[in-house]
């Protein structure tokens, strides 16, 4: 699929939601740590991946890390190699 460059220029906030949402995966973390409101985070990150142009950074910024070959810590793009302790109940054996 070809990169398409984005129509409309991204704000300093948006381009970082994008960088923190590609490498952690969570909507509501990402806006928090670009700088939105903590009250409103998980709205806020929501409306962000409705816009076609976050989307689309998105994307790019995961093609980009794969081609650096995988990335940072917390890179959830792969596959998984643990289990946090915190999924599983006390009653789950497997």
């Amino acid at each position: 699929m070809p990169i398409i460059q984005p129509a409309v220029a991204l704000s300093t906030r948006q381009e970082a939601f994008c960088r923190h949402y590609t490498a952690s995966g969570n909507a509501a973390d990402a806006a928090r740590q670009a700088g939105y409101s903590g009250r409103s985070a998980r709205q806020t990150g929501c409306a962000l991946l409705e816009r076609p142009y976050i989307v689309e950074r998105v994307r790019r910024s995961r093609l980009e890390r794969e081609e650096r070959g995988g990335g940072e810590d917390g890179d959830w793009s792969g596959p998984a190699t643990s289990v946090s302790p915190r999924t599983m109940t006390k009653h789950d054996t497997s």
